[in-house]
């Protein structure tokens, strides 16, 4: 099965036991609260995080793994500009924190025997560029006229 493309990964071993983490899909609910001028906007927001987080442990001398694909939830903050250059355009930058806090989960290896993972965390930082087209009829507000 082709796995999606991992958004962020940790990786992390004693010698014998190579740990991995990854996060390949991000879903948020935040609203936004910010100060407008002529046709710009600097925002911050903060809100619910859902994040897919992959953990796979290898024990290099036994060959033994384990590893799971799991959805679970945490928190982001981030502060943003939007500028308003032209009618129609809307060009904007956004940074962003995502913290999912510890998870931990249990299961067994690839030998049957009973394994997890404790105090396990997943945490990123992102930038986002943008340049967005606004349809339909004009929208008059000072924020894009």
């Amino acid at each position: 099965m082709d796995q999606p493309p991992t958004i962020a990964a940790k990786r992390s071993s004693d010698g014998a036991h190579p740990r991995e983490v990854g996060i390949d899909q991000i879903g948020t609910i935040t609203p936004r609260v910010g100060y407008t001028w002529d046709n710009t906007m600097l925002y911050a927001k903060l809100g619910w995080a859902g994040v897919r987080v992959s953990a796979r442990a290898r024990n290099l001398g036994t060959g033994e793994t384990i590893d799971f694909t799991d959805f679970t939830s945490g928190w982001t903050v981030g502060v943003g500009m939007e500028h308003v250059p032209w009618q129609n355009i809307v060009l904007g930058v956004e940074a962003n924190y995502y913290n999912v806090g510890s998870f931990d989960r249990s299961g067994v290896d690839t030998f049957g025997v009973p394994a997890r993972f404790f105090n396990t965390s997943a945490s990123l930082w992102s930038i986002s560029l943008r340049a967005s087209y606004l349809f339909g009829p004009t929208i008059v507000t000072r924020y894009v006229n």
